[in-house]
């Protein structure tokens, strides 16, 4: 009995200790045993080092994760993919302390409701994909969760408790948090906001005290990017942006290389972005738990407008600004933590309040009990099967093919590998014979870490500084210096290979540095070899993992971009044939893709093979019906046919939607000449005449005046 009653007397302890082990024990059992994808490799490389990874340097992420990597159990990788999983835990207890929180302070009671509540929801964010997918590898996401949801909490107790411990520790944290993931600088007007309407005028004094303390303790936290200079000083392998001065640190704390990318409105109108954003949300969430986000926001403005106020700020600063252009749920799963606190609120007074209207005749806390289960049930089992890891190494594997086959003692330089490869022969001691140089620290010296003799003094350099508007003849004049003396290797970069297609000798998905002669020598039976490579690789990779291959978006990704290279080097080298059989072993792998097919179109028709090229043209009909220069394509296309009507009738759609409507007339000027049509040609041809613009090529505007020179006898 006394144990029982320890337990009830500490009820809250071992409910917040059930969510974390609960979801630490889920993430453990599904565990990448190795890198994964994206920034995996990078993050256990720079931990294992105490290096410093890209932008903004993640300086309280770097110390902890070394840690880890002490202990006496497990691969340096596992063991950094570790602490994610004790992030992602640790994101789930702390939402579900501020769901009860939070409803306590509204005027709920700490009482079974309240608190099966929180587990329940707290699971349910446990096991969303993002949060999930986060914790089983080397990222940051998870513990931006975790700080978040904590500077939530701690606002939201320092304002119904008046304590200020509590803002202290929310400024501490806050700092602390901006070096896990800098983008927590969006929840600022919340915190500001809510702080600047939670002091009273009868105490100001005392709480612009608390202010000052709670901003003094802020810094101390933020005190963790002084890792950056200090570290950098060290030299290590990985020193992303070299910030060792002042204009450096803060080059890369602000992260100035993306910031074009960061501010760019490209994925469509508001509208748009919003419907995805909900799309994303309710697949990680449920669309229980989003419907209810909405309910509980009206709850907490009737009860209590200043959190209101603090969860709609927390929310939409950080949204907005990625709503633009972020396709993933990763970046958000630190807004859904105020998501699912605010639906946790609407089920406590929904369901108390239509307890007290049946006069609990009904027990409705009962089914709404069942309902939350299934939900946390359901997102479970969703998303085990995608998410269990615990025997991946196909990111290791795929980056590992051409790197053990690479010659002693070669220069690789690469844009997308080269976290891989420091991986491998800082934490692996695998090939410590290659000299890796990211293709980054040269094309952008500023911004990521210069290529130099001192870092790199195994290999030639060439008697001349860069910048980034010299960084091609740089590079090109590197491997010219080392070419002689070690085999160089490139890739698999679209950009890159595009510029040096006639230097590359493919290999698998890299490619070797040889000279032109050697390029030109290159027959159809090389080509036909190097086909047959990729293709029983591919093969190997779908039977041994099945159906997991299509189910992983990031591996597709991968591959993509390996197709893509080889793509762009065998349109370079104008292989037509070769061209085509890349693009049909890229649809098996990564399924449809516009950029292959594109390629492939290119080749289709360079091979004069209209039938095939009919079906790609179609294919990118059906999805983009509005894009002019598609009809117009597709319009030529059947005029090699003969099938003049309907490229009349294409090129008629194309005049229509009037963007490239020179093109479009003469396309179907064209395509009336050759049916005898003449009025109708030459009316079409003078409007092609008359829309001549800029954008109409030499030879568009030739063929016009001579069709109409023909049709008016030559005269």
């Amino acid at each position: 009995m006394p144990d029982l009653q320890r337990i009830r007397k500490n009820i809250d302890t071992v409910l917040f200790g059930f969510v974390f082990l609960l979801s630490f024990l889920i993430y453990l059992i599904t565990l990448c045993p190795t890198v994964y994808w994206r920034d995996s490799a990078e993050f256990v490389d720079a931990a294992f080092a105490l290096a410093i990874p890209h932008p903004a340097g993640f300086p309280s992420y770097m110390p902890p994760a070394n840690l880890l990597t002490y202990l006496p159990f497990g691969s340096i990788a596992f063991k950094v993919n570790l602490f994610s999983a004790l992030m992602g835990a640790g994101a789930a207890m702390i939402l579900a302390v501020l769901i009860i929180e939070v409803i306590v302070s509204l005027g709920g009671k700490r009482d079974a409701a309240s608190r099966f509540l929180a587990a329940a929801g707290a699971l349910t964010y446990a096991f969303s994909f993002s949060l999930w997918e986060s914790s089983i590898s080397a990222e940051v996401y998870a513990g931006m969760a975790a700080a978040g949801a904590g500077i939530l909490l701690c606002l939201v107790r320092w304002a119904a408790r008046d304590d200020r411990r509590y803002l202290i520790a929310g400024g501490f944290l806050y700092g602390l948090a901006a070096g896990i993931h800098a983008t927590v600088a969006l929840f600022l007007p919340a915190v500001l906001v809510f702080i600047i309407l939670n002091l009273k005028r009868d105490d100001l004094p005392r709480r612009l005290g608390d202010v000052g303390w709670a901003l003094l303790f802020f810094f101390i936290g933020f005190s963790a990017y002084l890792y950056l200079p200090i570290r950098s000083l060290a030299n290590p392998r990985m020193d992303w942006g070299n910030p060792e001065t002042l204009q450096q640190f803060f080059i890369h704390i602000t992260d100035r290389k993306d910031s074009a990318y960061h501010f760019a409105v490209s994925r469509g109108g508001l509208w748009e972005n919003l419907v995805r954003f909900v799309d994303i949300t309710v697949s990680e969430l449920t669309i229980l738990w989003s419907l209810f986000s909405v309910a509980g926001l009206v709850v907490v403005f009737r009860k209590n407008w200043r959190m209101a106020l603090l969860f709609v700020l927390y929310f939409l600063g950080h949204v907005s600004f990625f709503i633009w252009y972020w396709d993933t749920g990763s970046i958000y799963t630190a807004s859904y933590a105020a998501l699912m606190a605010l639906a946790a609120v609407a089920f406590y007074f929904m369901v108390d309040w239509i307890d007290r209207r049946l006069d609990g005749k009904f027990r409705v806390g009962r089914v709404g009990a069942l309902i939350l289960v299934a939900c946390v049930v359901f997102t479970l089992g969703v998303d085990y099967n995608r998410l269990d890891k615990s025997n991946y190494w196909a990111a290791e594997r795929l980056a590992a093919v051409d790197y053990i086959n690479f010659d002693r003692d070669s220069l690789v330089l690469t844009s997308l590998y080269w976290p891989f490869f420091y991986y491998f022969q800082d934490v692996e001691k695998l090939r410590e014979d290659l000299h890796v140089v990211p293709v980054s620290d040269i094309l952008e010296p500023e911004y990521f870490n210069r290529v130099t003799p001192e870092r790199f003094p195994g290999i030639e350099f060439p008697d001349m500084t860069y910048t980034s508007d010299t960084s091609i003849e740089f590079m090109l004049r590197l491997m010219g210096e080392n070419i002689s003396s070690r085999t160089v290797y490139m890739g698999p970069d679209r950009r890159i290979v595009e510029n040096l297609s006639h230097q590359l000798m493919p290999e698998l998905f890299f490619f070797r540095v040889v000279s032109e002669e050697e390029v030109l020598a290159l027959d159809d039976a090389f080509y036909a070899a190097f086909l047959t490579r990729m293709y029983d690789f591919s093969q190997l990779e779908l039977t041994s993992r099945g159906g997991e291959f299509f189910a992983d978006e990031v591996y597709r990704a991968y591959y993509r971009n390996n197709y893509l290279a080889v793509s762009t080097y065998l349109i370079g080298r104008e292989e037509w044939r070769a061209v085509v059989s890349n693009a049909r072993i890229a649809e098996v792998v990564i399924g449809d893709d516009q950029l292959i097919k594109k390629d492939l179109l290119h080749a289709l028709t360079m091979l004069e093979e209209y039938d095939e090229a009919e079906d790609v043209i179609v294919w990118f009909i059906e999805r983009y019906p509005r894009v002019s220069l598609l009809r117009v394509n597709y319009g030529y296309n059947l005029m090699s046919q003969g099938r003049y009507v309907e490229a009349a009738d294409e090129f008629l759609v194309a005049v229509e939607i009037g963007d490239i409507d020179a093109e479009a007339s003469l396309g179907l000027g064209t395509a009336f000449l050759e049916m005898g049509r003449d009025d109708e040609a030459k009316a079409a041809l003078l409007n092609a005449r008359e829309s001549v613009d800029e954008g109409t090529s030499p030879e568009d505007r030739a063929r016009i005046e001579a069709l109409l020179l023909e049709l008016s006898g030559g005269e």
